[in-house]
Formats: structure tokens, sequence, C-alpha cells
């Protein structure tokens, strides 16, 4: 019995000792085998049996790990992998801001770290000569991507049960040093109008033009104001790219009672010309360890960014997609990209209506784009000017007041559609 042997030492230990066989150990229950604690296998575990698993990384193992939508820049909806300026969505979910004089541009672009199942990134690009921000400005250089309360509900910030989160991403830059980056609660529509509680963190670019993954973990806010549940914004992510000092607060490692996303001495992408900065495989998970990037269905994907932002090209829909015949009159029996259908209320007004699919994320959406759409009657386009004189639309249906300046008649069917290739239309409810 193992009882009986005390007080042994090494050297009194000789020889090969016999194999000893697991039935000759007694008094070992079958739960103590490994009850707590951490088990710390190096090389391939092998397990004879069932083995239950709670939880990895403090969260559950099935279901999405990612908080982030699009963190792989799959959805592009609104400039597809065209070049734009000014504070708009680039790749769905997210939204970038460039000061005006810089002449930055951002797109979405066919390159990734190898080996990842990574296959875009969203590309910045500074403009062709340098740009400095005043200290004291409130100028804004960042990309932000924003969460609602349903996305974040488990986290229960703003209690003493707060939970950590890690944030994950892979970075490539012209550009060296250490950039800032930070997460505030959002309880108004955009980062700014509603945040007053940040963290405020940093990764460094080791080597230029290099893709290298960076992790950071913040620990849960127990303090503040955080939109538990619903479709409201609750928490943003912001990656400073050279901001003005009006948002410039301390890198402490802490929870802040501020609206502030950088530090003083962060990295600027505007320190020089055509600098460029690229992101992708962008993960946001709770606990204090990163895991590999967690690729979704791009279903799942695209119908949670059509959640926030829905558009219409020209090229749609099958056909020919022209409707320039009947500018002239002339018949068209091809399928024009049609957005909503309804009738005239008189000699210039229509009213519209059609499905959203899926359901927008807030009550009512707003037009974000119009351009060059035009009013179908009885088979034939009217080429005059067209816009939104109201719009009613909800979660699931456009709903529109069309103006058409005139050429209609009463009663009859209507529909909106895209003239050209130059035209589109899109519905917008982004946070």
């Amino acid at each position: 019995s193992g009882a009986n042997l005390t007080n042994l030492t090494a050297g009194n230990l000789t020889g090969a000792l016999p194999a000893i066989s697991g039935a000759n150990l007694t008094g070992i229950a079958a739960t103590d085998n490994v009850r707590t604690g951490i088990l710390d296998v190096a090389g391939i575990a092998t397990f004879r049996d069932n083995v239950n698993v709670i939880r990895i990384n403090d969260t559950q193992v099935g279901g999405y790990r990612n908080m982030i939508t699009n963190g792989d820049c799959l959805i592009s909806q609104r400039y597809l992998d065209t070049s734009n300026t000014g504070y708009v969505g680039t790749v769905d979910m997210f939204r970038t801001s460039t000061p005006g004089a810089m002449s930055a541009t951002k797109q979405r672009v066919a390159d990734a770290p190898a080996g990842t199942g990574l296959y875009y990134s969203l590309k910045i690009t500074n403009g062709g000569s340098t740009y400095s921000v005043p200290s004291n400005s409130n100028t804004i250089y960042h990309q932000v991507n924003s969460l609602e309360g349903y996305k974040t509900r488990m986290l229960s910030w703003g209690t003493s049960s707060a939970r950590p989160v890690t944030l994950s991403f892979y970075v490539k830059s012209s550009q060296t040093g250490t950039f800032a980056v930070a997460i505030g609660n959002n309880t108004g529509d955009q980062y700014h109008s509603g945040t007053s509680r940040t963290f405020i963190s940093s990764y460094t670019v080791s080597s230029a033009n290099t893709w290298e993954r960076k992790t950071i973990t913040f620990e849960g806010d127990t303090s503040g104001t955080w939109v538990g549940i619903g479709t409201g914004g609750s928490l943003s992510v912001i990656w400073d790219l050279g901001s003005g000092g009006s948002y410039q607060g301390a890198s402490t490692g802490s929870w802040q009672s501020s609206n502030n996303f950088r530090f003083s001495g962060a990295k600027s992408l505007g320190d020089a010309a055509s600098a460029t900065w690229q992101i992708t495989g962008i993960q946001l998970e709770i606990g204090r360890q990163a895991t590999d990037f967690e690729h979704k269905d791009y279903d799942d994907v695209l119908n949670e960014c059509r959640r926030h932002f829905q558009t219409w090209y020209y090229g749609d829909m099958n056909g020919t997609n022209t409707v320039n015949d009947n500018v002239s009159g002339g018949a068209d029996n091809n399928a024009a990209t049609l957005i909503a259908t309804g009738g005239v209320y008189d000699a210039d007004d229509v009213h519209v209506s059609a499905e959203l699919c899926p359901n927008m994320r807030a009550a009512r959406p707003a037009v974000a784009d119009f351009t060059n759409v035009k009013v179908m009657q009885g088979g034939h386009m009217i080429d005059d000017s067209t816009y939104v004189q109201g719009q009613y639309s909800s979660r699931d249906r456009i709903n529109l007041h069309v103006d058409n300046e005139g050429s209609l008649t009463g009663g009859y069917a209507a529909a909106i559609v895209l003239k050209d290739s130059t035209s589109i239309f899109s519905i917008s409810c982004e946070i």
C-alpha cells in the first residue's frame, strides 16, 4: 500500500520500477481524476471516453464567437471595390472618417495575410502630401465599427459582472510605429453623439508593408451607461489614424469617463505622403484569449449587413436592364432594375412600396442614395427630374412619396426604376 511508503529518498530507489496498473490504485474517486484548475498538456491528448466541455475561452462552444460582422470585409455593397472619400461606409458595417484636406481614399482590396482563409482587406491611402492635424483640433481621422445592443448583451458591462473581451485583427501599413485603438460606449446613433466611457489602448506596427496580427484585451467596464439589449448603438471599436487633440486622452489601460480615443504621440497616417493602412480579420470575443478568425457563412454575413444598409445597382436583375428605349416611348420587354411599385396619385406624384428583406435594424431607415432614379408609368419611363418628397419607410417596407415634376396620369400603375449604370438607390440605418 502506498500508505506504508514514507520518507523514501531518491538514493534509495535503484533499478527499474515495475509497471503500475491503474487497477491497483485505490482510494481515488472517479470524479477526482481532473477536478479543478488547469490541465496543461504538451502535444496531443487522447481521451478514451466522452469529454464534456462547458465553455472555451470563457464563452459558449457552439454558435458565433465574433461579435463583429463582416470583419473579413466580404461585403461591400456601397462602393464595391472602387476608391472613395468622406465619412461613409466603405465595406459594410464600418465607417471611415478622413479629413477633407488630406484627400485620403479608402477601398476594399484583394489583399490579405496568406494561410488565413482571408481574401479582402480595407485599405486607406493618404493623399499625395503630408498632413498634420493641429493639436487642439476636433478633426477626426479614424476607422469605426459599431455594435448594437443585441450583439453585446452578454457582456454585462456597466455592472459588477462585466466580462473582458479580446480584440484581434491583422494590420498592414507603410508606416511603422505605435497606433491608438479604443473601445467606447455608444448610446447614440453615431460614436461621438453619445460616448461617455472609453478604454484607450495601443498596438505597434513593427515591419512596414507586412501583415501582422495584433491582440488586445479590454477589461469589462463595471461603470457607465451601456445598452444592454436592443437595436440601438452599444459599443464601438475605434482605430485612430491621426485625429486632433480634442479626442486625445491617456493610454492608461483602464476605463475613462470621456469620448477620447487616442493618446499623445500616437502614430498618424498623415505623417507621410501616400502612406497606407490596411485591416482585415477583425474579431471581438468574450474572454482574455484570442482565437483564430471565425469564418461565417456568406449569406449570414450579407443578411446581417442588409439589416443596416441595402442598395440597388443598375444590373441587379435579369434581362438587359435597359429602360433607355422608353425615353422616346419605345417598347421595352427587358427587366429593368425595379425598386418599388405603386400608383400615380396626380400629375407629378407617385406612391410606391416594396418589401424589405431582411427587415432593417431601425424603425425608420433613411434614403441614403437616390441618384438618377426614374418613374415608370404604363410601361414607359418618364425621364423627368425625380426626388423623394415623403419618406415613410419602416423596418419591413419601403414606402415613398416620389415627385416626378409632371407628365403623369392619375390612377395609372407606377414604379421607380434605375435608369442606367449611373443610377443608384439605397436605404440606411447604419450606426
